[in-house]
């Protein structure tokens, strides 16, 4: 784990995910009252996929400088 967080496409993946997941990981805390564990992180991990979903997509959309230097890796 250590190894692949250390890399340096991993740091590229931080700046593009790290807001989707905040913000998922507030959804989920505030309105996921499931009762069970397992159900209320797999409507966690479906929220932050669409999260940055649209957020890729919004990139996409307007050029944003970070997909762009994605693309020519």
């Amino acid at each position: 784990m250590y190894t692949l967080l250390k890399k340096e496409q991993a740091k590229k993946l931080y700046v593009d995910e790290l807001p989707a997941f905040a913000v998922s990981l507030c959804i989920a805390e505030s309105f996921y009252k499931f009762g069970s564990f397992i159900l209320e992180c797999l409507s966690f991990l479906v929220t932050w996929w669409l999260i940055s979903f649209i957020v890729a997509r919004i990139r996409h959309r307007f050029g944003s400088t970070s997909s762009k230097e994605q693309n020519k890796d």
